[in-house]
């Protein structure tokens, strides 16, 4: 997968301008989870699925604005993979938007490993997003942490564990964030109660972090 992350983005990386107020233009953060839990890693159909949405994100976009694409799972660098590109004319919205689609139709049929821990908390703490520009984060992720803020996932799912207090409350107050999939299972949804349990969770967690927050168990 490195190898056609490589080969799709060479040429975008090369020659980005330098604008001064970069809070004039936003990004779009394509966030996907890599972990075993998420069917974007095995379900051809459903990557498809994130695949379109997220195409359809990227075309919404203006000349000047960002996309970036980083996988995660687990806190290792060598599992993580990062790209970030400006929409120009000569990167056209519509060319970002088919190559980023063939990444994510890459995942299931790659030499992805699945991951065996899902850091979402860190990795939305620990990123970098302008939100004063008003930043977008589109997460393809079954939303379930599986972290040292929740040994148990199970418990999560349950309704019997909560996530962790934002580490600075309000900080992604101006960014939208869309869980694309929560709930999501390898053969379909886990039940209603569950999904409805972690999707207040996270609603609950956003709310403190200020964020204008979207969870879709459908996408």
């Amino acid at each position: 997968m490195k190898k056609l992350l490589a080969a799709l983005f060479l040429s975008m990386i090369l020659a980005q301008p330098v604008i001064a107020d970069e809070n004039r233009f936003k990004t779009l953060h394509v966030l996907a989870d890599l972990s075993a839990s998420n069917p974007i890693v095995s379900s051809e159909t459903y990557s498809q699925l994130i695949a379109y949405r997220v195409s359809e994100a990227i075309l919404a976009m203006n000349y000047g604005d960002y996309v970036s694409f980083t996988t995660f799972g687990n806190l290792r660098l060598d599992d993580q993979l990062r790209v970030r590109v400006r929409l120009t004319k000569r990167n056209k919205p519509e060319a970002v938007a088919k190559k980023i689609a063939q990444l994510i139709l890459s995942i299931p049929t790659g030499d992805i490993q699945a991951q065996q821990s899902t850091e979402i908390v860190a990795q939305l703490e620990w990123g970098s997003f302008n939100c004063a520009a008003r930043d977008q984060l589109l997460i393809a992720t079954d939303g379930i942490e599986a972290s040292g803020f929740v040994p148990s996932p199970k418990k999560l799912l349950n309704g019997s564990a909560v996530l962790p207090e934002p580490m600075e409350p309000g900080y992604l107050e101006g960014c939208t964030v869309t869980m694309l999939g929560i709930g999501k299972a390898e053969n379909g949804s886990w039940p209603g109660p569950q999904v409805r349990n972690l999707t207040k969770a996270w609603k609950n967690y956003m709310t403190a972090a200020k964020a204008d927050f979207t969870a879709l168990p459908n996408p």
